[in-house]
């Protein structure tokens, strides 16, 4: 089995458990190091999966804090791509990103709800019209080429990330954080964030 292979059968198994993070290595910090990916230097990525219960309870918390982030530095969620449930997520996430951006956030709310109470469909064309994204600018971005490309995008960032636990701040191409390591507390963690943000705005 190819590498590439490899990594997604892996990430696919560990996704949205508790405590992926936990055995790492003798780094007490309450963060991972990665990279660095100078490409990323002023992004601050959001990994999320709409079947993630935390994911579900948190990520309009971290939408509210990712907006208020002073430019240059971007906040970016991105729909982790690991196998065929995640990809169809991913690709109504970016048909919507596509045909309705303004109605992003909302989407990923209303989605994000509708899997915690059992769906499974975030192309579901009820949620959509709930929403407000119209049917045929969403059916012309599905097939698109921009689309598939946003999807290639999500999936090399989450082999790039070694995203195995959702969700995850990934921060500057340096730095990653997970509420594993601060012991299930979102509040440090997003406390802890907002300090490596500042780092970059003083670079910046």
């Amino acid at each position: 089995m190819k590498r590439r292979h490899i990594l997604i059968a892996a990430a696919a198994s560990a996704l949205v458990t508790p405590a992926a993070f936990a055995a790492r290595s003798e780094d007490t910090n309450p963060f991972g190091s990665v990279g660095p990916f100078k490409e990323d230097a002023k992004t601050v990525y959001e990994f999320l999966a709409f079947s993630c219960t935390y994911c579900q309870q948190h990520h309009d918390s971290f939408v509210a804090w990712g907006r208020s982030i002073p430019k240059p530095v971007v906040f970016e969620p991105v729909p982790v791509v690991v196998d065929l449930s995640t990809f169809t997520a991913a690709r109504a996430f970016y048909a919507v990103r596509q045909a309705s951006p303004r109605l992003l956030d909302q989407y990923c709310s209303a989605v994000l709800n509708a899997f915690r109470h059992g769906a499974v469909d975030a192309a579901d064309q009820g949620l959509l019209a709930r929403v407000g994204v119209d049917r045929r600018a969403f059916d012309q971005a599905w097939k698109s080429h921009a689309v598939k490309t946003a999807i290639q995008d999500a999936a090399a960032l989450t082999l790039k990330y070694d995203i195995s636990v959702t969700p995850t701040l990934a921060i500057g191409g340096t730095t990653v954080l997970t509420a594993d390591m601060v012991n299930g507390d979102y509040g440090i963690l997003t406390r802890i964030a907002s300090g490596f943000v500042s780092r970059m705005l003083e670079k910046s």
